[in-house]
Formats: C-alpha cells, sequence, structure tokens
C-alpha cells in the first residue's frame, strides 16, 4: 500500500469551506483516482484535543494506492485538476507527504 497525506495546517484568518471539500473536491479525488489504483480515501476535520487547545490541522486527508505506481499514474492525471480545485475551498498550501504503508 502506498498512501499520500495531506495536512492543511491551521493559521488564524484562514479560509475552509469543509462542505465544498467533503461533496465537491473528494468527489474528484473518487473520479479521477480510483480508475488508477485508487483502494481507499478518508477525510479528517481537526477539533479541539481533549485540552481544549486549537488542533495543529484544519484537515487531513488520506489517499491509499495499491503501489507507488498506481499513485504516480493517477497523480500524472488527476494533480493538475485536484491542486487547480483547491482555492475553491480553502487558501491554506496543503502540506503533502507520500510513502508506503507499513503494518
Amino acid at each position: 500500500m502506498f498512501r499520500m497525506t495531506a495536512f492543511y495546517p491551521a493559521r488564524e484568518g484562514a479560509k475552509f469551506d469543509w462542505d465544498y471539500y467533503t461533496t465537491k473536491h473528494f468527489q474528484l479525488v473518487q473520479e479521477l483516482c480510483r480508475p488508477n489504483g485508487l483502494v481507499a480515501s478518508s477525510a479528517q476535520q481537526c477539533v479541539p484535543g481533549p485540552d481544549g487547545g486549537p488542533p495543529p490541522h484544519v484537515a487531513i486527508a488520506t489517499m491509499d494506492f495499491e503501489s507507488p505506481e498506481a499513485f504516480q499514474e493517477a497523480f500524472a492525471v488527476a494533480a493538475p485538476v485536484l491542486m487547480g480545485d483547491i482555492p475553491n475551498f480553502t487558501d491554506i498550501q496543503p502540506v503533502i507527504t507520500i510513502g508506503p504503508v507499513h503494518a
């Protein structure tokens, strides 16, 4: 399994349209990546921790692919569309990590 994770860091005054993100952006992810090896995806809305302090991120998204090659194939097609859609729901630059998942 090969995972891409997008972290959206919290910052004062940042815009993040959770409704658009979960209904439109995530639909694009499914349409563009599932045919190319996407096996699972999730979106987590971050909330204050047990101490009531603000979360370090607004949202965290994960996308799991069959292999590194499947990820590369999917993102060769999907990246321009998905990255171009980001301004529709946020002004936060996501921090992206990729790598193999070990159980």
